[in-house]
């Protein structure tokens, strides 16, 4: 199926705050303007078929199509690049393999993907692609196989680029094996760009023996919107790494989730307590204060250092997780002000970066 993208308005404004969300029938991918946070508005659709958009530039987003499953050999990932301006999809790359995400630099010119696919011997193996520029696209890790173990609220497979696109970061919680890890099979790793080289792997990743089979405790990573400063967490607490080589620690003890960092660098809004009694919290990254607030919350995406995007969680009476997210809001951060965002399954990607 080749997704069909409709719009009826095209953003103009280099800074309009943007939102990609995926409606709960799961079947399409809504590119909404947040100018006016309590009242969004739809201007494009993306139908199915189209996994982890990302937006490039305001009115450029690129996608990746499969054909298949990793349990395919014959499975191939397609990514591409498509102008809201009603301009056909380009394809810029295709890898033998299942995306589990994509990553955009921010000048548009170069693309990552971590993809999932059989290692020689048959087994499930992850693999981290660059593809920079115009060169072909080339992988930066080995085949990393993988053993069979139930999920975890830790698990996260992720890549992105830093702000100013000089790094790669790489976050694969399926692969965490007991330690010692060689550096390329670590499950977080920093590549410098456009080289490509392995520059950065967390200490705790490498011969530590915190990560195991059962416990994808070094995770949950985030950049810094101004600077190549990167968050991430392990079992000690939540940790900062400036390149090339300063370390620091944000948080002892803390076990954040899915860590937000607001456009002006001065905020990062995180999930916490998810097994017991999800909420978020909003630290200060000037003065170290903390803003917890009320409510069993969750997800949070942070638009600006005013308003954040939430979900509402409640008790799971089933099978699986102790809490399920339910509907999402728009937070004023200054009134306290939430505006329901009803029929959103989940938010995919945000402008600005």
């Amino acid at each position: 199926m080749i997704p069909l993208l409709t719009c009826s308005t095209i953003p103009v404004a280099v800074s309009e705050p943007l939102v990609m969300l995926r409606t709960d029938d799961n079947l399409h991918t809504l590119i909404d303007s947040f100018a006016d946070p309590a009242h969004p508005t739809t201007l494009c659709s993306l139908s199915a078929g189209a996994i982890f958009p990302k937006f490039i530039t305001p009115t450029d987003i690129g996608y990746a199509v499969s054909n298949g499953t990793p349990e395919s050999l014959a499975t191939l990932t397609e990514i591409r690049r498509v102008s809201l301006n009603d301009k056909p999809p380009i394809t810029v790359a295709t890898v033998k393999a299942e995306a589990m995400d994509l990553a955009w630099s921010p000048d548009g010119s170069n693309v990552a993907v971590l993809a999932s696919s059989f290692a020689p011997d048959g087994v499930d193996a992850n693999q981290l692609w660059l593809k920079a520029g115009s060169a072909d696209l080339r992988a930066l890790t080995p085949l990393i196989e993988y053993g069979g173990r139930d999920g975890s609220l830790s698990d996260e497979t992720i890549v992105r680029f830093s702000h100013d696109g000089k790094y790669l970061l790489m976050v694969d919680t399926v692969i965490a094996g007991p330690a010692p890890t060689p550096a390329n099979h670590a499950v977080i790793q920093v590549y410098s760009i456009p080289d490509g080289k392995l520059v950065w792997v967390p200490p705790s990743g490498l011969g530590s023996g915190l990560a195991t089979k059962f416990d994808p405790s070094i995770t949950m990573a985030a950049w810094s919107s101004l600077s190549d400063r990167l968050y991430y967490r392990d079992q000690a607490g939540v940790h900062s790494w400036d390149p090339p080589a300063t370390a620091g620690m944000l948080a002892v003890g803390l076990s954040w989730y899915s860590p937000s960092v607001s456009g002006d660098g001065t905020l990062v809004a995180y999930g916490a307590n998810l097994s017991l009694q999800p909420r978020i919290e909003i630290r200060n990254l000037t003065n170290g204060s903390v803003w917890v607030l009320a409510g069993l919350k969750g997800l949070p995406l942070l638009l600006s250092d005013q308003e954040m995007i939430e979900v509402h969680y409640i008790r799971n009476t089933q099978f699986g997780p102790p809490y399920i997210p339910t509907t999402y809001y728009v937070l004023n951060l200054l009134t306290n002000k939430e505006t329901p965002l009803p029929g959103i399954l989940m938010t995919m990607d945000n402008w600005p970066h």
